[in-house]
């Protein structure tokens, strides 16, 4: 079993992932499960070496990881990501040196894909049929908390997501289902209403 991707101290780390198509093998790996590097370079129509490094890049920072035993021959390495997603602390990286910067570029990347796919589900929702398009949903809400109530917030948030991963993930694909691969992304932080 997997080893769950640690919550991100270290700026090597995260500047690791800082970079587009470092992110983008790693959101493969993530949605459509383990690939190999001929694979993972036919759909990002990059070269197998390139692919084969910032895999490796990937590796040694603990997003991704080997999975020796889908290989049919001893010239093929399948890889697959680590389960548990991202998380990092800029209060935690703050003390870091470097750490600022790593955070501010791996938000800048992650952000970036998270608003492409917004962006392109609002493009594209007329190709979805209508129970799709009536599922979907966007929501934004102020509430009154404190650090600490914030934090549980976000735990419990979590809990439900992960809760829901770990049930499909569980029932597989089903006859007769109609399921799709659903985009899931939320930010929760404190709000100063601005005076203008």
């Amino acid at each position: 079993m997997a080893a769950k991707t640690p919550s991100l101290t270290d700026p090597k780390a995260l500047r690791a992932l800082a970079h587009p198509l470092r992110v983008r093998l790693y959101e493969l790996l993530t949605v459509e499960g383990p690939a190999t590097v001929s694979q993972l370079a036919e759909k990002l129509d990059a070269m197998v070496g390139t692919v084969s490094y910032h895999l490796r890049q990937l590796e040694a920072y603990g997003y991704i990881e080997a999975a020796p035993e889908l290989a049919k021959s001893r010239r093929e390495t399948w890889w697959r990501a680590v389960p548990g997603g991202l998380r990092w602390s800029d209060v935690a990286l703050e003390q870091a040196p470097g750490g600022r910067e790593a955070s501010d570029a791996a938000r800048r990347v992650v952000f970036g894909r998270q608003i492409d796919r917004l962006r392109s589900w609002s493009e594209h929702a007329d190709e979805w049929d209508s129970s799709w398009r009536s599922s979907a949903f966007s929501t934004d809400m102020l509430l009154t908390l404190t650090p600490d109530e914030l934090e549980q917030f976000g735990k419990d948030v979590g809990a439900v997501v992960h809760r829901w991963v770990e049930e499909t993930q569980a029932g597989g694909s089903r006859d007769g289902d109609d399921r799709r691969q659903v985009f899931f992304f939320a930010h929760a932080f404190p709000f100063k209403q601005s005076s203008g």
